[in-house]
């Protein structure tokens, strides 16, 4: 029984990627195969159209319809719709072969190491991810190819607790100065050897200081902010903020840096 109909979709509610099933790696599938990385604890109920005009319909994690034999190797755009709460590659499968997120749509990020290991992955999406978890720590880790657009500064991370490592070694460039992590208590070695510019990582973790002062002060949250290393920060810009100056760990998170400027 097919539960959604594609056609009867707007793309806006579409998880849509594209993909490579020529880039082979060390687990990966055929080089004319797909096998969509999902999770024992995930939730799904999707219709799933793999660009070849054929239809799968999944609904448990070890559904034999997650993994997608194509005619030709090639390039394919993958598009989901319906409930697909899980999705993790953990540095292994299908890691080298996921090219582009166009749309997150219906995708819930329910666990850490979401794109872990994924170096041909960037993200080009107006829209956001549901996230559904208190750790994202390494969720675009290794991911060298990733540099992202603004809709990443859009991201509610107001419930993150732990997001350790989410862009070490990728390449993103953005400024994430909207993000509002109020709940964390370890941001460790989060950009460390990423690709974020001086003056965008200062200006972000300078916005960060007064949310990350309240955890200190009014919440008794000791954040870790360590390991940053590889990263420039611009000492003379001047988005700095009293409350950036008087922030112990902020200033920490400075002095974990591999260079001042």
């Amino acid at each position: 029984e097919v539960l959604f109909n594609y056609n009867n979709h707007k793309s806006r509610t579409l998880f849509h990627t594209v993909w490579d099933t020529r880039n082979l790696s060390e687990g990966s599938s055929l080089s004319n195969q797909i096998s969509l990385p999902l999770i024992s604890d995930g939730t799904y109920k999707m219709l799933v159209d793999w660009g070849d005009g054929t239809n799968s319909q999944i609904n448990t994690f070890d559904d034999v319809n997650r993994t997608h034999t194509y005619q030709e190797p090639g390039l394919y755009e993958v598009k989901i719709s319906g409930i697909c709460n899980g999705f993790r590659f953990n540095n292994t499968g299908d890691k080298l072969k996921i090219l582009e997120i166009k749309n997150w749509g219906v995708l819930k990020i329910i666990s850490d190491s979401s794109f872990f290991g994924c170096a041909n992955l960037d993200v080009k999406t107006v829209d956001s991810p549901e996230i559904k978890t208190n750790d994202i720590s390494s969720t675009f880790k290794d991911c060298v190819s990733f540099i992202g657009n603004n809709s990443i500064n859009k991201w509610d991370v107001e419930e993150i607790e732990i997001a350790d490592e989410v862009f070490t070694n990728s390449s993103i460039n953005v400024s994430l100065e909207s993000w509002k992590p109020k709940s964390a208590n370890s941001l460790r070695a989060l950009f460390k050897n990423s690709g974020l510019d001086s003056k965008k990582y200062t200006r972000t973790i300078s916005k960060w200081a007064e949310v990350i002062k309240e955890n200190q002060v009014i919440n008794n949250i000791t954040v870790d902010l360590s390991d940053q290393s590889g990263m420039l920060f611009d000492k003379s810009a001047e988005i700095i903020t009293k409350e950036f100056e008087s922030t112990l760990e902020v200033r920490e998170f400075i002095e974990s840096s591999q260079s001042i400027i």
